[in-house]
């Protein structure tokens, strides 16, 4: 369907992604590395031991957004009382 009041701002390689949809948590892990990843390359760093890396970088719709896990590590309330510590007495884990 054509609806020319519509100006796209972004056009992505059209891949057959709706095959690798899931709703499985742990799939997407079979994304990175495949026909859905840029695969791009991080020059050699030193900081890396002269290694050269591998940056995945999704071709579908949502980008990288949708090969990559999203990973979630909750504060600590001592991690968030120490903002609090800092100056701002209302970040603390009570209040928040």
């Amino acid at each position: 369907m054509e609806r020319s009041s519509m100006n796209p701002q972004l056009v992505e390689e059209q891949l057959d992604w709706w095959l690798h949809t899931t709703s499985q948590s742990e799939a997407w892990r079979s994304l990175s590395g495949s026909e859905l990843d840029w695969k791009l390359k991080i020059v050699s760093q030193a900081g890396f031991n002269n290694r050269e890396l591998e940056h995945p970088a999704g071709k579908l719709l949502g980008g990288s957004s949708a090969i990559n896990g999203l990973v979630y590590t909750p504060p600590s309330p001592a991690g968030i009382n120490a903002w609090a510590q800092l100056g701002n007495s209302n970040w603390n884990w009570e209040t928040l």
